[in-house]
C-alpha cells in the first residue's frame, strides 16, 4: 500500500525496540550535516512514533503501545464493550495511541510512516503467538495443535481490524474512518504477508462473516 524505501526494510522487520534504535541511529547519522530537510523530518516522525509506541506516563520500563492496543481492539471488535459511546472512544483512543494524533499535515508519507510502524507492530505481536503455550486449552494443560493456533490468530487479526470497523467505523468523522482504514489495511498486510495460508485463512473469516475479503 505504501511504498517503502528498502534502506528502512530492516528498520522495520526488525522487532526488538533496542536494536530498532540503534538502526535508526545508523540510518539517520548524517556526518556532514547535509541531510535532506525533507528526509529529516520524516526521520524525526519515525523518531516520535517510536517514541509514543513505547513510552506512558506514570509507566517505567519496558511498554509498547501496539500490544496493548492489540488487547484492547480485540475486545472492542469481540464485542465485549455493549456501550456504543464507550467503545467510539475508546477506538479513537486507540488511533490516538497507534501515532495518528501525529501526522496532521504529513501527507502521505506521514501515513506511510504510520502503516509501516503499524506493521511493525502486529510482526511483534505475531512472534509471541508461536510459543507453545499459545492457545493452550483445559487450564492451560492441552497444546493447542498448529491448526488451532492458526486459526485463533486468524480471529484475533479480524476482531482488532474489521471486527472493530464494524463496531465504530458509522460513527467516526471522514479523517477517522481513512485513519482506521489504514490501520485495518496495515494488520491484514502484515498478517498476510506471512504466507498465502494465512491471506487465505484471513479473507475466508472475513466471508464468513459476511465482509467480503476485509478490504474496503
Amino acid at each position: 500500500m505504501y511504498q517503502l524505501d528498502q534502506k528502512w526494510l530492516s528498520y522495520y522487520t526488525e522487532i526488538d525496540p533496542e536494536k530498532r534504535q540503534e538502526i535508526f541511529k545508523e540510518l539517520t547519522d548524517c556526518p556532514d550535516g547535509n541531510e535532506d530537510p525533507k528526509d529529516a523530518a520524516l526521520s524525526r516522525l519515525r523518531r516520535d512514533l517510536f517514541t509514543l509506541r513505547h513510552t506512558m506516563p506514570g509507566r517505567e520500563g519496558t511498554v509498547d503501545r501496539h500490544i496493548l492496543c492489540v488487547f484492547e481492539l480485540f475486545s472492542i471488535g469481540s464485542g465485549r464493550f455493549g456501550f456504543k459511546k464507550q467503545t467510539v472512544r475508546l477506538v479513537k483512543k486507540q488511533l490516538e495511541n497507534l501515532g495518528f494524533g501525529l501526522i496532521a499535515g504529513a501527507g502521505d508519507e506521514g501515513r506511510g510512516a504510520v502503516y509501516w510502524e503499524i506493521r511493525n507492530g502486529i510482526r511483534r505481536y505475531l512472534s509471541t503467538c508461536t510459543d507453545e503455550s499459545y492457545g493452550k486449552k483445559l487450564f492451560g494443560l492441552v497444546k493447542a495443535s498448529d491448526d488451532e493456533k492458526m486459526t485463533r490468530i486468524t480471529n484475533e487479526m479480524w476482531m482488532i481490524s474489521e471486527g472493530v470497523r464494524g463496531k465504530a467505523e458509522e460513527d467516526l468523522d471522514a479523517d477517522e474512518k481513512e485513519n482506521l482504514s489504514l490501520y485495518c489495511r496495515a494488520v491484514r498486510d502484515e498478517y498476510c504477508s506471512q504466507g498465502a495460508e494465512q491471506a487465505s485463512m484471513f479473507d475466508g473469516y472475513g466471508s464468513k462473516r459476511g465482509s467480503g475479503d476485509g478490504r474496503r
